[in-house]
């Protein structure tokens, strides 16, 4: 099931979370999938950042970015109550 949920978020908060790639591109701002991927632009091949993001990163997108994050089954919470 793909993902269709990003989000664009400020460089300056990505860039404080955990697994953050040193070589990142230098931007303003990043989009981040409903997986937890990070892309440069909105499609999720427009440059990823981080194609397999770590179980840190995930909860650093939950906790600190207030995103909804789908569990192993690809469903958020939210599509997993209806």
């Amino acid at each position: 099931m793909d993902i269709l949920y990003c989000k664009a978020c400020a460089a300056e908060a990505l860039r404080a979370g955990p697994d953050w790639p040193a070589d990142a591109p230098d931007a303003e701002y990043f989009f981040v999938h409903g997986d937890g991927v990070v892309t440069v632009g909105a499609d999720r091949q427009d440059g990823p950042v981080i194609g397999t993001p770590s179980d840190r990163w995930l909860g650093y997108c939950r906790d600190t970015l207030g995103m909804p994050v789908p569990d192993v089954d690809g469903l958020s919470p939210q599509e997993q109550s209806r």
